[in-house]
């Protein structure tokens, strides 16, 4: 028969198949009947797997002769607006920026007592705009015969509303708030209808769909203490919530897609820790200190069959820079 897959031998699914021909044949010895013999090929040659990729039902690309290069998935465009702020007036030395992590830069290194407010206050609102581009010498976006295709960026437009607070209180206390709310607008892309358990799509699935991934969600909450004029140790906590995909068929097809949006709503937690320094004089209002900030964070809870339970490690460094 053509197009025949089977297992190998030695994997959990060749083992399971012998074992459930032996106890047949075992029960046809018990009437004194035989069975031919049964064995599955001991392994797969570069010949099997490369059959098994580039003919039906699968029909996809190789492994090892997928194409390789580079490609800029997205360009980013946004603004903010400060609405309000009781911090103290910007200097040339205090590098002050809204909800930076690790941007303790506002306040003021008597411990406060110069800005003449205990608790000081400043909001944020912006937008901000994700466009796919189609640059670069890499493969096709989205090859949906290619299984090991590491996407550049979703290929779809956002839409980002952000809010960001910060709070200081005397000259050691610092609370920075961000929340952020994602609008994926909808597109079409040619996909093949799959349900997530299975690795590989056939090619009889393939077919052009309209897609609307799942708005979002993103919090961030970091408090943080200043332990001296140069360290500053905090906690880092990010709440992330992505809705379910919404998939339809654009052109005349029998296919169903809502294999497609099975899993993919996605609940995610990560609490973590700190550190950040600040490498410059802030008195000195000649100088812009550096701010580098070292965050470690690890998921703790969350839900959806595809939310990755990782561990995450953020390096920033904010180097103000005079234009006036």
């Amino acid at each position: 028969m053509e197009n025949q897959i089977v297992p190998v031998g030695t994997s959990d699914a060749g083992m399971q198949m012998t074992g459930h021909y032996q106890s047949l044949a075992d029960g046809y010895s018990s009437f004194g009947l035989s069975l031919p013999g049964f064995e599955l090929p001991g392994v797969a040659t570069s010949g099997d797997l490369e059959g098994f990729f580039t003919a039906a039902p699968v029909a996809g690309v190789t492994p090892g002769t997928a194409e390789r290069g580079w490609a800029v998935g997205e360009i980013e465009l946004g603004i903010r607006f400060r609405l309000f702020d009781t911090f103290a007036p910007w200097t040339p030395g205090s590098a002050e920026g809204p909800s930076t992590p690790g941007d303790t830069g506002s306040l003021p290194p008597d411990g406060g007592g110069s800005a003449g407010r205990a608790v000081r206050l400043r909001t944020t609102v912006g937008v901000r705009a994700r466009i796919p581009v189609r640059t670069g010498t890499g493969p096709p976006l989205d090859d949906p015969a290619d299984f090991l295709d590491l996407p550049i960026a979703d290929g779809q437009p956002d839409l980002e509303l952000g809010l960001y607070q910060d709070v200081a209180v005397g000259g050691f206390l610092y609370l920075a708030l961000q929340a952020r709310y994602g609008l994926q607008l909808s597109d079409e892309r040619t996909l093949r209808i799959h349900s997530p358990d299975r690795r590989y799509a056939m090619v009889a699935n393939e077919a052009r769909l309209e897609r609307n991934l799942g708005d979002y969600l993103w919090i961030r909450l970091s408090p943080q203490y200043r332990l001296t004029e140069v360290l500053s140790l905090g906690v880092e906590y990010t709440f992330w919530h992505k809705g379910s995909d919404r998939y339809r068929i654009a052109a005349g097809s029998a296919l169903e897609p809502v294999t497609l949006e099975l899993q993919t709503e996605q609940t995610r937690h990560r609490l973590g820790i700190g550190a950040f320094f600040r490498m410059g004089d802030a008195r000195d209002r000649e100088t812009r200190p550096w701010t580098f900030g070292f965050i470690y964070q690890t998921a703790i809870a969350g839900s959806g069959g595809r939310t990755p339970a990782a561990q995450l490690v953020t390096l920033t460094l904010r180097v103000p820079i005079g234009i006036f």
